[in-house]
């Protein structure tokens, strides 16, 4: 028979025990639990995983309660304006990454960043600034490199890019495509001879590098030193041969010194690798009417005129002064 007494007295026992317990035990655990929804970590974390789903709103609620709770943390900046950057407000990530850049300025992907937003803003000499930045802090940086060369392109900074290729060039004198672009950069702005200088030495490195072959025959055309020219040229096909542009250039030096069939020859390879090069027709077609080949030069005006009518009009009034 049961005792209820005995049953009563064990109930008691457990009720008291239980309310012994320290609240603190379960204090801990609410306050354990509310430090991991405040941690910073945790919202740039979580950012991070709202950017890989595309979610660039609450990415940029994220890392921006990430940066209140640890405002010193350049990394948390930079990812802020490259969620900008996805969200196409340029000029919140300018100011996210010049945050990023006072905490941590020796680092070259924050000056990359911030050249990027400066592209996109079309703000080239503030882009390219920053591009020259990331190089003195990281010398081989190639994507700061790269935009530095395409932006100068773009804007037709020539000026810029030699500047930029020179310094780049006392960095490392035996990078190629820097003497090739302060080569380029040359040229586009009449220095014939400092543009030859430049690609001797980009070729001097790269023995095969046929675009500074190219320059290096256009340069020489230019100061009317045709036979370097020819000689040039033929390197540029010896490295490709499927070069249709080299071939018309070719074509068109041979033509200059006087040697017509030669330069037939060439353009024809030049029709050959693209048929339908305007250009090389029209050349053939002058080429000619200079040797009184009527016949031949009216077979290409009927091609031009499906071409370029420019063209086909402006050969026809030569064969028919």
């Amino acid at each position: 028979m049961k005792n209820p007494i005995k049953e009563k007295s064990i109930l008691l026992v457990l009720f008291f025990l239980i309310c012994s317990i320290p609240a603190f035990a379960f204090a801990g655990e609410d306050k354990s639990a509310k430090k991991e929804v405040k941690d910073a970590d945790y919202y740039f974390d979580l950012g991070n995983k709202y950017r890989e789903s595309f979610m660039y709103n609450k990415a940029s609620e994220a890392f921006k309660q990430a940066i209140k709770i640890e405002p010193n943390n350049a990394d948390f900046y930079n990812s802020l304006g490259e969620v900008y950057i996805d969200l196409k407000l340029e000029t919140a990530a300018v100011d996210a990454y010049k945050q990023a850049i006072k905490i941590k300025p020796d680092n070259a992907e924050f000056y990359n960043n911030l050249g990027e937003a400066f592209y996109n803003l079309i703000y080239d000499k503030e882009a390219i600034a920053a591009y020259k930045q990331a190089i003195a802090i990281e010398p081989n940086n190639s994507t700061a490199y790269f935009y530095i060369v395409f932006i100068s392109n773009m804007s037709m900074d020539y000026k810029g890019l030699a500047e930029a290729m020179k310094q780049q060039i006392k960095i490392n004198p035996d990078n190629e495509r820097a003497h090739y672009d302060l080569g380029k950069a040359y040229f586009n702005l009449g220095m014939y001879k400092e543009s030859i200088n430049a690609m001797n030495q980009a070729i001097r490195i790269n023995p095969e590098y046929d675009g500074a072959y190219h320059y290096l025959a256009d340069a020489y055309s230019v100061l009317e030193q045709y036979k370097k020219a020819l000689a040039a040229y033929k390197q540029v096909i010896k490295i490709e041969p499927n070069a249709p542009l080299a071939h018309l250039a070719l074509g068109q030096t041979y033509w200059k010194l006087g040697k017509y069939e030669h330069a037939i020859d060439a353009i024809k390879q030049a029709i050959t690798q693209h048929p339908e090069y305007a250009d090389a027709h029209y050349n053939l077609g002058v080429i000619y009417t200079i040797k009184k080949d009527t016949g031949s030069a009216l077979d290409e005006y009927k091609i031009l005129k499906d071409l370029d009518k420019k063209s086909a009009d402006k050969l026809f009034n030569l064969i028919y002064p």
